[in-house]
C-alpha cells in the first residue's frame, strides 16, 4: 500500500482479496482499474504492467469485450510511454475485437486512438482511413464531443499535409461539434487549430479571434499547458498583423503561465526575440483598445503579474504606472484596474497591492502625489464598502482622500 493514495490503495486491497487463481475475473477487474488510475496519475510505465496483466486475465475467447477494453488502454499507456509500435498493435487488436462484438462506439474509440498511433509513425493515409472510420460511427451515434475530436484530428492531418484551407473547413466544423456537446475542452481545442490554419492562411485578425476563442475555453486556472499554447499562438497571431506591442504583452503572458509546453515556451521566446526592443508595451495596448475592451487586457496582465517572479511583478507594476501617469483622465483608467482587482482572491490582491504600493513609494514625490490623488479619486467612485476594502488592503499607501458619501447623506 501506498499509505498516501486512498484509491491506489483501495484497488491494491482488493487485488489482495481476489487472488487470480481464486478469482481470475475479480483479479483482472482490479488489475483494470488500477491501471487506468496509474495513468490518470502519471504513470504509464506502471499502468501499462497493470493493463497487460488485465489483458493476460480477460480470457479472449470468453470475455472478448472486457479483454478489448484492457487492451484499448494499454496501447494509450503504451503510447504515453514511448513505444508507439506496441501501442498501434494494442490499438488494432482491440478494435478487431470490438468490431466482432457489435461494439460499434468503442471499436469507433479504438480506431481514432489507431489514427493517432498512425500518424505518429508517419503513416498519413492511414491515420486519415481511422479518423475517418472513427468520425463516421460518431456521427451516426449522434456522440458530438467525439466527433469533434475526430474532425479535429483529420483537420490536423491535413494542415501537416500542406493544405491549411482544407484543414480550416474542419476545424470550424469541430468548433461546432464542439458547440453542439458543451464540452469546453473540445472547444477549446478546435478553436486552437482553427487559429493555426488561418496562421498558415495568413488570415492574422481570424486567427487572433479564434485563439481568443480557445482561451476562453481553456482558463488558466483549469488548463494551464492548453491555455498557454493558445496565448502564445494569440502572439504569432498579433505579430502577424503588424502589432508588435500586443504580441510582446501576449507572449510575456504565455511565459508568466505556470505549466507551458516547452514547444510553446520556444515558440515564444523566439517572438520576443524577434521583435524589435522597446516597452510600453501595456500603455500602447490600452490607448488602441476600446474603453468596454481595457479591463480584459488589465485582467489578463494581472495574471502575469500574480504568475511571475517578484522582480517581473515589479517591472509589471512601474510599466502600469507609466502608463497612468500619462492617461488624460487617469481615475478613469484606475478606476477600471481598481474593479479588477477586486475581483481576485485575497491572497493575490495582497500581492499586487504591495507590489503597487513599493513601486509607488520609489518615484519622486510630485509624481507619487499625482498618481497617488489619481487612485484616490478613482477610490472615492466605489461604494463604501468595496472602498473601505481596498484602503484596507492597500494599508493607506493609497487611500488617502476621503471616503465616498453614503447614499442619502447629502
Amino acid at each position: 500500500m501506498t499509505g498516501k493514495d486512498p484509491v491506489l490503495d483501495e484497488l491494491e486491497d482488493r487485488l489482495a482479496r481476489y487472488p487470480a487463481e481464486r478469482y481470475p475475473v475479480q483479479h483482472a477487474t482490479a488489475r483494470f482499474h488500477l491501471g487506468v488510475a496509474l495513468l490518470q496519475r502519471g504513470r504509464p510505465a506502471d499502468a501499462a504492467r497493470e493493463l497487460a496483466a488485465a489483458t493476460e486475465r480477460f480470457d479472449e475467447r470468453l470475455l472478448p469485450v472486457e479483454h478489448a477494453k484492457a487492451r484499448n488502454m494499454l496501447g494509450i499507456a503504451l503510447r504515453d510511454r514511448g513505444d508507439n509500435a506496441g501501442a498501434r498493435l494494442a490499438f488494432e487488436h482491440a478494435a478487431g475485437l470490438f468490431a466482432a462484438a457489435g461494439r460499434q462506439l468503442e471499436e469507433a474509440a479504438a480506431r481514432y486512438n489507431l489514427g493517432l498511433a498512425h500518424r505518429a509513425e508517419g503513416s498519413g493515409d492511414q491515420a486519415t482511413l481511422q479518423f475517418s472510420r472513427a468520425l463516421e460511427v460518431f456521427t451516426g451515434h449522434q456522440a458530438p464531443a467525439e466527433a469533434s475530436a475526430a474532425t479535429r484530428e483529420l483537420a490536423a492531418q491535413r494542415l501537416a499535409e500542406g493544405r491549411p484551407g482544407e484543414a480550416m473547413s474542419l476545424y470550424e466544423r469541430a468548433v461546432e461539434l464542439a458547440d453542439q456537446a458543451a464540452n469546453e475542452t473540445a472547444r477549446g481545442a478546435a478553436a486552437n487549430g482553427l487559429g493555426v490554419a488561418l496562421l498558415a492562411l495568413e488570415r492574422a485578425t481570424d486567427a487572433g479571434e479564434a485563439f481568443r476563442r480557445a482561451l476562453a475555453a481553456h482558463p488558466a486556472s483549469v488548463r494551464p499547458a492548453e491555455h498557454a499554447m493558445a496565448r502564445a499562438n494569440l502572439a504569432l497571431a498579433w505579430e502577424l498583423a503588424g502589432n508588435a506591442d500586443r504580441a510582446r504583452l501576449a507572449a510575456r503572458q504565455a511565459l508568466a503561465v505556470a505549466v507551458i509546453p516547452e514547444a510553446a515556451a520556444e515558440q515564444t521566446r523566439a517572438l520576443l526575440a524577434r521583435l524589435p526592443a522597446g516597452g510600453g508595451s501595456l500603455a500602447a495596448v490600452l490607448v488602441s483598445e476600446p474603453a468596454d475592451g481595457r479591463p480584459a487586457v488589465l485582467r489578463d496582465e494581472m495574471a502575469r503579474w500574480i504568475q511571475s517572479a517578484e522582480t517581473e511583478r515589479r517591472d509589471g507594476v512601474t510599466e502600469w504606472l507609466t502608463a497612468l501617469a500619462g492617461w488624460p483622465l487617469p481615475e478613469e483608467l484606475a478606476g477600471q484596474w481598481l474593479g479588477v482587482l477586486l475581483e481576485l482572491p485575497p491572497a493575490e490582491l495582497a500581492a499586487v497591492s504591495a507590489a503597487t504600493a513599493g513601486q509607488l513609494a520609489g518615484l519622486p514625490a510630485a509624481e507619487k502625489e499625482r498618481l497617488q490623488a489619481s487612485l484616490d479619486r478613482a477610490m472615492a467612485r466605489f461604494p463604501p464598502p468595496q472602498w473601505e476594502r481596498l484602503r484596507h488592503v492597500f494599508g493607506g499607501a493609497l487611500a488617502t482622500g476621503p471616503a465616498p458619501a453614503q447614499p442619502g447623506n447629502e
